[in-house]
């Protein structure tokens, strides 16, 4: 007996030697991620050292505002961080099925039978473009969490500067600082929301697709067994007769 070979390319060895090594993908956005949520809770440890430094600040609302940032650095910003390293670790499953959604889609579309979930897609291109739903599931790594998380240290860099304007005694409106401060702050907890709103869409998109996949694919089983002499016995005693029907092509 002669066992087949796994088909083989020049490159496979190289491709199974990144894998093995953990340098397949680029994760540099898992870094980004963590260092920003080291800075938010850096940022608040200041925010509530600033009563000692600065005289005449309101102790109340730093101890709001670092509450806040400390708020962000571990629900948002650690909801993101653990998101994005399931997304990595599911990369190569998610995008097969998702691939496998659009080409279910598209060979269904013909026959009026089309999968709906597939919806609009977030990013450009959407449309009839079979590849448009890709940003739906994948927006958190392919740019837009990048880009969320770039505006969010944006925004953390303005807070930062001005407590340690505070505290080098360059500012001596306390209360326009903290206005400041505020404000940036609430610029930060809208981008966070847009995160966390990023993570829901993406999880419940990737539920959708499993569901439309395995429906899929169940329906492709039903009619091999049914064509099966003995299975058939089992669904033409519990099918409905529409079941029934399709599946006998009447």
């Amino acid at each position: 007996m002669t066992v087949p070979a796994f088909i083989t390319t020049p490159n496979t060895c190289g491709v199974m030697s990144l894998l093995q090594s953990g340098s397949a993908f680029n994760t540099g956005l898992l870094s980004t991620v963590g260092a920003f949520q080291t800075s938010l809770s850096a940022a608040a440890t200041s925010l509530l050292n600033l009563p000692n430094v600065v005289v005449g600040i309101v102790l109340s609302d730093v101890e709001g505002l670092a509450t806040t940032l400390t708020t962000i650095a571990t629900n948002a910003i650690g909801g993101f961080l653990t998101h994005i390293t399931g997304q990595l670790t599911n990369l190569i499953t998610n995008l097969s099925m998702s691939v496998g959604q659009a080409s279910a889609q598209a060979g269904l579309t013909s026959s009026g039978c089309g999968l709906p979930s597939l919806g609009p897609s977030l990013g450009a291109g959407g449309g009839d473009n079979a590849c448009a739903n890709i940003s739906n599931l994948f927006g958190s790594i392919i740019g837009l969490g990048a880009t969320l998380i770039s505006s969010m240290v944006g925004a953390l860099a303005n807070v930062t500067n001005v407590i340690d304007q505070l505290v080098g005694g360059l500012l001596t409106d306390i209360t326009t600082a903290i206005a400041d401060i505020t404000g940036f702050i609430g610029t930060l907890s809208s981008l966070a929301l847009e995160v966390t709103n990023m993570i829901a869409s993406e999880t419940a998109a990737i539920a959708a697709m499993l569901s439309d996949m395995l429906t899929f694919a169940t329906a492709n089983a039903l009619f091999s067994l049914f064509g099966n002499p003995c299975a058939n016995q089992v669904l033409t005693a519990v099918g409905s007769p529409s079941l029934l029907s399709n599946l006998s092509g009447i």
